[in-house]
């Protein structure tokens, strides 16, 4: 699969780790899961990821490396997650829902400089910059805001602006495009600090 649809939160780009992007933009950069079901371990594992919509995917990976603080799956793409689950091992299969995202900071920061890390940085075009539309509402507490579900939409545009759109709260979904370049560690779109 070389399409493939990224979330990324207005605070990643606020925190100085990326400049906004545009649509037809080449970028670099890796790319992170977040799971909020713990995923279903089995032997083996294929590497693939089915794209339910707006950077969610049925994930079904192979893991391909493990550090103290992070571990690598393979589901066509290797992508990474912080706090390795409790006796998983390199070739482990895993299964299961996850959100897809542009790393925030972690990979291109530390975890690229670990020897035990793959290299994660791909190239992409972003076909598409779609922003979240639906507004935010108190949750049951009254004390959170939270997007009212009913109202969920998503509207294209050119450009992130990370500081005004949504009040600097903007949540955004990439619809990029894999160019078959050789992942590595470092990427030319990350602002290095």
């Amino acid at each position: 699969m070389s399409d493939w649809s990224l979330s990324i939160a207005a605070w990643v780009i606020q925190d100085g780790n990326y400049p906004d992007f545009e649509r037809g933009q080449r970028a670099e950069f890796a790319v992170a899961f977040y799971a909020p079901e713990r995923l279903e371990r089995r032997t083996g594992g294929a590497r693939t990821a089915a794209g339910q919509g707006n950077g969610w995917y049925d994930l079904d990976g192979t893991v391909v490396g493990i550090t103290e603080s992070a571990w690598f799956v393979d589901c066509g793409i290797v992508v990474y997650s912080e706090r390795p689950p409790e006796g998983i091992r390199v070739g482990d299969g895993v299964v299961g829902c996850t959100l897809l995202s542009v790393d925030d900071f972690r990979y291109f920061e530390s975890l690229a400089q670990l020897s035990d890390a793959p290299p994660l940085v791909y190239t992409w075009d972003l076909v598409r910059i779609r922003r979240e539309a639906g507004p935010y509402v108190l949750d049951e507490s009254g004390t959170l805001y939270v997007r009212d579900e009913a109202k969920r939409s998503l509207v294209e545009a050119a450009a992130t602006d990370a500081w005004k759109d949504d009040d600097g709260r903007a949540e955004y979904v990439f619809d990029c495009r894999l160019i078959g370049l050789p992942p590595k560690r470092t990427s030319d779109t990350a602002i290095y600090y």
